[in-house]
């Protein structure tokens, strides 16, 4: 049951600005690209313009995808 809770608190969380850690498995946070203006009075709303969700791997997941490998399938 709590993890249900705070799975659905993530989003929220995680658009309020804060870092989602989520112990070995790794951590989520908000992440943004923008355009560059000459000067700050330039700068709006519209100079942001890819928004997403970051997940770094930890600790453990980062181990297990540098241990991982691939086989052709024929």
């Amino acid at each position: 049951m709590a993890i249900k809770f705070n799975i659905q608190e993530i989003p929220c969380n995680i658009f309020g600005g804060y870092i989602i850690r989520l112990g070995s498995l790794g951590s989520f946070h908000l992440g943004s690209g923008s355009v560059s203006s000459e000067t700050a009075d330039e700068v709006t709303d519209a100079n942001i313009h890819r928004r997403r969700v970051l997940f770094q791997n930890g600790g453990r997941s980062r181990n297990v995808m540098t241990d991982l490998t691939f086989k052709k399938i024929e």
